[in-house]
């Protein structure tokens, strides 16, 4: 994800930039499976952070860093152009669907009771009824992802739902397109304001798995907070 930050102005400057930051802790960082391989993984509490883990990468991960920080190195200048590559797409992606985040935004309003609107906009902080709103969305919205991605499968045990990672991500979605429609203003914010709240979601999904997101963005350090909220409210509340 951190290839994204980079793309913004000199990008292959700020790769490096950001690997010589990431070169000091190498031996203590921990890669990630990618998003679709993610999703492809079936819930269980008991195997989900073995599960997740890239191991090969993650051992590698030093090596890596060592190649990437050779400037005069063709290889390093390929893996980076590659990544880069990797990034515009998804870039792109995430462009076309920030229309599609306002539509989704406008639907969910629209499909809340009044009386129960104006409980949610009577406050800009954020309830523990809010919360539990929230929580309903994510149930129902991954209940139809995980039928879509293993059909005819039976539903995993409710203790295992939030040990798959989709999960994870529909409550950063629902809390994000929730702020928004407390806080109203989405009807008019730029694209733009979209598309990087359509980003910072995937940072927020993976920092449940940890202990949040190291970031100055007050507006993600407050998703960050609610989402491990939420998902403490399932696990001691809902799926206990």
């Amino acid at each position: 994800m951190f290839g994204v930050e980079c793309l913004k102005r000199d990008s292959l400057e700020n790769y490096r930039k950001c690997f010589q930051v990431l070169e000091k802790y190498s031996d203590r960082i921990v890669s990630i499976k990618p998003f679709a391989h993610l999703t492809r993984i079936y819930p269980n509490r008991d195997t989900f952070m073995a599960d997740i883990v890239d191991r090969e990468f993650t051992n590698n991960f030093p090596r890596y860093c060592q190649v990437l920080l050779t400037s005069t190195d063709p290889q390093a200048l390929g893996i980076i152009q590659a990544e880069q590559d990797k990034t515009k797409v998804f870039m792109a992606q995430i462009q076309g669907l920030s229309n599609e985040v306002r539509d989704n935004i406008a639907f969910y309003e629209k499909s809340v009771p009044s009386t129960l609107l104006g409980q949610f906009k009577s406050t800009v902080a954020v309830t523990q009824a809010d919360l539990q709103f929230v929580a309903s969305m994510v149930s129902g919205l991954t209940r139809m992802h995980f039928e879509r991605v293993f059909p005819n499968q039976p539903h995993p045990d409710k203790k295992d739902c939030p040990y798959w990672f989709p999960f994870r991500y529909h409550i950063a979605l629902q809390l994000l397109t929730f702020l928004w429609i407390k806080r109203s203003g989405y009807q008019t914010v730029p694209t733009d304001r979209l598309r990087n709240d359509s980003v910072d979601i995937y940072y927020v999904a993976y920092g449940t798995l940890f202990d949040g997101v190291v970031t100055e963005d007050t507006r993600m350090q407050e998703l960050s907070l609610h989402a491990a909220a939420v998902l403490r409210h399932f696990e001691t509340e809902i799926f206990r």
